[in-house]
């Protein structure tokens, strides 16, 4: 029996540099869902991204990640885009209701989960592939005091 399960993202910007980051998930063939955050150096965007996923007898699906980010010195993402994540990395029940905590660095993408760790690669790429992969690079304006 299918069993509906969803879980938390937690992203760590371990680049030296704030920037803004989209992380990106699919499960098997649903529609990808996204979140995005400003990340100051060293910070972490709690709850940046819920994902949903099933487990169970004859449920079996698998789930794809991308992340991409802009910092000053540029553009940076994984392997695939928002639209097509790029890296497999499966959840399983020990992941539901839990708070994941991945982590992003100039060359490296962590997906760290309570079923396994995966890791992908990041690249630069160029501010057209950065729009192609539909990323949003906007600061937060901040309040007025």
């Amino acid at each position: 029996m299918c069993q509906n399960n969803s879980a938390t993202v937690n992203l760590t910007n371990n680049t030296g540099l704030a920037g803004t980051f989209t992380v990106c998930h699919q499960y098997s063939n649903d529609t990808p869902v996204s979140g995005s955050a400003y990340i100051e150096a060293g910070g972490t965007a709690q709850g940046i991204l819920k994902v949903n996923f099933n487990t169970g007898f004859l449920c079996d699906g698998n789930d794809y990640w991308w992340v991409g980010f802009k910092v000053q010195s540029g553009n940076y993402a994984s392997e695939g885009s928002c639209d097509d994540p790029g890296k497999q990395c499966t959840m399983n029940s020990s992941d539901a209701g839990e708070a994941m905590p991945f982590e992003v660095t100039m060359t490296e993408f962590y997906m760290n989960m309570a079923s396994g760790n995966c890791s992908t690669g990041v690249n630069p790429v160029s501010e057209e592939l950065a729009k192609d992969a539909k990323l949003s690079f906007k600061r937060p304006s901040k309040a007025k005091k």
